[in-house]
Formats: C-alpha cells, structure tokens, sequence
C-alpha cells in the first residue's frame, strides 16, 4: 500500500516560537493541574484491594479505576542507596490510592508534581484497571528519559484508554534515574550477594515485575499474560529483559518503541573508572569508609553530579551478561512475541529548535564524520545526501548518528529475535500532523500519545488536531491486541508479522499501512562501522 503523507505548513519563525511556548506552558500546567478529583463512585474502584504490603483503595472513574502512588519496594534511602530494592514495609492501615508517589530525582524535572517534590523515596508504580470484573492481560510501562529523567506519573502515559477501552490493566513504573540508579563502584560490587552494581535502575523494574506478579490479580490483571513495553531508555530496558535471566517467565510479551538495546551501556571496567571518579568529586575517594561517606552525601550534592553520559546500565555480570543484542542473536534470551520499531525522524526531537543553519558544514564534516574513511563516507552520502536536509549537513549527521545507535539497534533486536520467534511485528510511526508540523513531526517519543490514545488529553490537545483520534485509537487498539493476544492485526488494520523472507512494517500515518522494509542496507553499514571501530 503506498501511504498518504500529510503536508506540512510553512510557518513564520514567530509562529514556531509562540507554539513551543504554548506547548512547553501547557504541559507543566496540565501536570500541575493533575490530581485526583473523582469521587468513590464504583462499586470495584471502592472495594478494599488486598496486597502483599497491605490493603489499598483506589478512585473511581468513567469505566475504569485508577491506583496511584503504589509502594512496590522499600525507599532506597540511607543504607540502601545505591542496594537492590528491597520489599515494601508491609501496614494494616488502607492506602488511599489517589495521589502519585514522588517522581525520583532527574538530571531537569520536565513535568513538576504538584503532590510532592522529587525524591530518592520514589519507588512507586501506578495501576488502571477496568471497572468491572474480569481476568484482563496486564501491560507494564516504562518511561524513557536516557535514564536521567522521566517519571511513570507523567500525563502522557495515563491508561485510562487502555483499561476502559480494551479491558486491559495498565501499571506505569518509576525507577531510578542517573547516579542514584547506575553508578558502578567495586565496592559497592563486593558487598552485592550477587557481586551487582551499576544496575540499581534495571533492577527497580524488575522488582515492579516481580511485584506484579505477586499483586496483579487482585487488581483484575492475568499474572501469566504480561507484556512490558517502554519507550526510548524505557525500550532500551525491555531489550535488556529479552536478554536477562533474571526476567525469564516475569513477561510473556515485549514492545519495544525506539529501544536503546546496546547504545550507553557500559562495562566494569569503564564503569570502575567513572565511579572513581565520582566518589573523587564527592570527596569520599580517601574517606576511612568510602561507601558511607557516599551514602552521607545530601541527594541536592548527588544530583550536581547528573552528566549524559556518566550513569547508565552496565554489563555487570548478573543483570546483564553481555550486550543485549549479542545475547539474542544467539538466540539465549527469553524468547516472547516482539514488536520493535522507530519514529521516521527521530533526529527532529533533537534538532527542531536548533538553528542548524548557522553550524557550518565543514565543521560538521571535520568533528562529526571525520572519523569514516573516505569510502564509507561516499557510502554515507548515499544514505544521508545533504539536499534531504535543505543542505544541513549537521541534521543528516544527527539522524545518522541516532540511526546507528537507535533505530538500527532496535532493527537489530528485531531482526535477530526473528530467526527464532515467528510473533514478531514491526513499525515505523511518520505522523506530522500537529501545531509543530515538520519542526518535530514524527521526532522521537512522538508516538507515545497515540499509543495510550491520549491525543484528546491535557496537555497533548493543545498541539494535535481533533483529527489525530483516529490514529490514536487505531495504534492503541493493536497495542492492546498484541497483549492480549501476541498479534497486533484487526478488522480495520492487516499487520503481518516480520519474517526473514518477508521484511513487512507497518507505516503509522494518515492512512496506515504495510510495506516491505528497506533499512537493511543502512542499518548493514552500521554494524560494519561498529565491527571495524569506526
């Protein structure tokens, strides 16, 4: 089928401005506005639920039932900074579920919650469930954020559609994020019973899995039919669970939705030598106890240290035992239905509101490029020609260089787990049809308010045309469907699965539809470069 793509308008730089201050105003005004103001008016919503900590009650909506604010595990506070999670305190008291938990300390904090403020106390998972009796297949979300921000309370992941819509129960999940949730120390490896550290992010999340498995069916989900899914950090985790012993039989179905599989992912040894270097910068390096000098330390020191680049899930030996990819390509990994895919330009998330007119394009040649040889960088121009980019060479280098650690990491996965698994489906989502128009259009992490079907709710409504439903309901039904049943096609959408011989993805557009891919041959030259180390 050839698909239909939507024209984008021209605008003036004016109008550019004035929308990205209307869009960033609305979503901290919609977060801010937030709270839980419906009233017990369900018979299911206001029954006791009965959990492994303690009862909870959760508020009653328009179809469905939503829990907020979930301890899954205890504060990682005092001694256990930097620990595994361990189990939530157990009460007797009933836990009004109706406001979120604290979001854990991010590198910025995008959308402020107006219940609390940013804490290390923040292992807190979220639930939707139906209103309604019913054993219903369970989704796990988590967020994105290169793992230095994000929260499982940011509006755009609310489940309400999911749960009144498709009768599926939705959890979101907070984790640790940065140095809190992946600093790599040998000491803090010695005093692990499993010899972890760097990994206390992934971890938190597997706590949320195994936690669900112990507590979803008294929240009406199917403990034996859980699909986990994320976005960007969040896709790059549920390639790292196909991966992980530690997960086998906690999911039984993984989406991932622009997946970082192998990209930032660190090993012991480059692990030892940032953490070094923190403790260094703390000045804890020479202290008689190092490791309670760091667990002394005020979070508002810790969080100063936040970099891009520092803290990230490590290879460390349990958790992981070698890159993500690698694992599924020799096929010893948990082998569930997959679907994978990416957003058609990725880059303009990065590069929307740059004024990459003014990088000059020698420099970008020079420092960017400068480290292919002069055969691959003709091969380059191929698969990037600057007239693509209005003669940009600096946005052709940035999708370039997100395809090779994005969507070709995701393609991989993919690709990979297809020589095993005959339930895999992939996607490519090129919708531009909102306020933004090509500034962003079909950026990364666009996707995601079609996926919950939230295009209609605060603050998305602000940038997305009524129109824009449509989509939104079409590619949140075939997510639920791919839970429910491990196959993302219906009546209105003809999906086939991704096989060796037949390469079929799905477009997402105005009007959706299948067609044979042709990213092998870049993502092909990707793995070259990363085999020859350029």
């Amino acid at each position: 089928m050839i698909l239909t793509k939507a024209s984008s308008r021209k605008k003036s730089n004016k109008s550019y401005v004035v929308a990205v201050l209307v869009f960033f105003s609305s979503l901290i005004a919609a977060n801010m506005g937030h709270a839980s103001t419906g009233e017990f008016n369900y018979s299911i919503c206001n029954q006791s639920v009965t959990t492994t900590e303690g009862p909870i009650q959760g508020v009653g909506n328009d179809g469905y039932c939503h829990f907020y604010g979930i301890p899954y595990a205890a504060p990682p506070v005092g001694e256990l900074r930097w620990k595994a999670p361990q189990p939530a305190q157990t009460r007797n008291d009933l836990l009004v579920a109706d406001q979120y938990g604290s979001n854990c300390i991010e590198l910025i904090t995008i959308f402020p919650n107006r219940h609390s403020k940013p804490s290390e106390d923040c292992l807190y998972l979220n639930i939707w469930r139906p209103e309604k009796e019913g054993d219903y297949p369970v989704m796990l979300f988590l967020h994105g954020g290169a793992w230095l921000l994000g929260s499982g309370s940011w509006p755009i992941y609310d489940g309400r559609n999911f749960a009144r819509n498709h009768d599926v129960v939705v959890v979101t999940v907070n984790y640790r994020l940065g140095s809190f949730g992946y600093l790599y120390h040998e000491k803090l490896a010695n005093e692990d019973p499993n010899g972890s550290s760097g990994n206390y992010g992934l971890l938190d999340q597997i706590a949320a899995l195994k936690w669900v498995q112990q507590n979803i069916d008294e929240f009406g989900g199917d403990k034996n039919n859980v699909t986990v899914f994320g976005e960007s950090a969040g896709g790059g985790s549920v390639c790292h669970f196909m991966a992980s012993s530690l997960t086998s039989g906690l999911f039984h179905k993984g989406i991932m939705q622009s997946g970082l599989c192998d990209f930032m992912v660190n090993d012991q040894t480059g692990g030892a030598i940032k953490g070094h270097a923190f403790s260094e910068s703390m000045g804890c390096s020479e202290a008689e106890d190092e490791l309670a000098c760091l667990r002394n330390l005020p979070t508002s020191r810790i969080k100063r240290a936040f970099t891009s680049s520092e803290f990230t899930p490590h290879i460390d030996g349990y958790v992981l035992k070698q890159s993500a990819s690698e694992t599924i390509k020799q096929g010893r990994f948990n082998n569930v239905p997959l679907m994978a895919g990416n957003n058609r330009a990725e880059h303009r998330t990065l590069t929307g509101f740059i004024p990459t007119f003014l990088i000059p394009n020698f420099l970008v040649k020079s420092f960017a490029i400068g480290n292919l040889d002069e055969q691959d960088y003709e091969t380059w121009k191929t698969f990037y020609p600057k007239e693509k980019y209005r003669g940009r060479l600096f946005e052709a280098y940035i999708e370039s260089w997100l395809d090779s650690v994005l969507v070709c990491s995701t393609y991989d996965a993919l690709d990979y787990a297809s020589l095993y698994q005959s339930q895999v489906y992939y996607y490519q989502f090129d919708y531009d049809q909102q306020l933004l128009g090509s500034l962003i259009g079909g950026g990364h992490g666009l996707e995601l308010p079609f996926v919950f079907n939230s295009v209609d709710l605060d603050p998305v409504r602000y940038i997305y045309p009524k129109r824009a439903t449509a989509l939104a309901e079409t590619m949140n039904a075939a997510w639920a469907r791919f839970a429910k049943y491990g196959d993302p096609s219906g009546e209105d959408l003809d999906w086939p699965s991704y096989s060796q011989s037949q390469k079929w993805r799905m477009h997402f557009d105005v009007e959706s539809g299948k067609q044979l891919t042709k990213i092998e041959s870049r993502c092909e030259f990707w793995r070259n470069q990363k085999t020859t180390g350029n």
